[in-house]
């Protein structure tokens, strides 16, 4: 399956930009770092790469 990296046109891509903190599967920790929101499937903080 071909990828359109052109201009990063991929519904992962446009989910973890997305400007709205509702829609995003990441959220800022305390200490600033990005990690992945409890709602995504993981039972401890888990940084987001």
């Amino acid at each position: 399956m071909k990828q359109n990296n052109e201009n990063m046109d991929t519904s992962g891509n446009l989910k973890s930009l997305d400007p709205d903190p509702d829609n995003r599967i990441w959220e800022y920790d305390g200490d600033g770092k990005r990690i992945y929101k409890e709602n995504q499937g993981f039972i401890s903080k888990r940084l987001y790469a």
